[in-house]
Formats: structure tokens, sequence, C-alpha cells
């Protein structure tokens, strides 16, 4: 008495198995989607196998698992302080508050002065 393969031992047949897809071979400006489609479909297996061997013991495994799921990383330092307005720019804001405030157009030397702009000693 043989049993065929598809059998099950106590007697109810399998359903046939669909023929196996064909898979195209990706084009070489798809190659990089292809492969992170396939490793997005496998994801869920290959973490199942790397938490079993970490289970197991395996340091390796646990340090690969640890990183990409980020238990290794220390905090995020903070933000970094944003340095004040420099001396020179703080200068030429006041310059520019005296000249608004005594009507002084920039560039334009003031009349009771006597002084001259740099265009006119040119």
């Amino acid at each position: 008495m043989s049993e065929s393969s598809n059998d099950d031992p106590h007697g109810s047949p399998e359903p046939p198995l669909a023929p196996a897809e064909k898979i195209r071979s990706p084009t070489p400006q798809n190659c990089r989607n292809f492969i992170r489609r396939k490793t997005a479909d496998a994801m869920p297996d290959i973490v199942e196998a790397f938490v079993k061997e970490a289970k197991g013991g395996s340091v390796r495994h646990f340090a690969s698992l640890a990183k990409v799921g980020g238990i290794d990383q220390k905090p995020a330092p903070p933000p970094p302080q944003r340095r004040g307005k420099s001396l020179a720019r703080r200068l030429l804001d006041e310059v520019e508050r005296f000249e608004a405030k005594h009507g002084i157009q920039p560039g334009q030397s003031s009349p009771d002065t006597g002084e001259r702009t740099p265009e006119e000693s040119i």
C-alpha cells in the first residue's frame, strides 16, 4: 500500500498546489526596488529567526536586533543653542536705528557736522 505525496495520513487528499509563479528579473534601474520589496516581504520571517537565535544565546543576533531596533541608541543630544547676533550685525542694526531716528538716509552725511560721505570725498 503506497501513499501518494498529496494524501493526508488520515486519507483526505490535499488540494493540488498552484504552479509556481514565475518571477521576472528586474531591469537594472529597478534592482534596488526589487531587493527592497523582497526584503520587506521577508522581514517578519527574518526578525523571527533573529529573535529565536538571540533567545538561544547568540550575542551577534541580539546585537543586530538591538542595533536595528534602536535599543542600544543613546539619548538624542539636545538641539544646538542658537548663537546671538554677531558684533558686526548688532553695530549695523544700531546704525540703522540711529539713521531712522534722525532722518538720515544711508550713505548721507550729517549736514550739521560738515562731514562728507565716502562718495563725496573721491
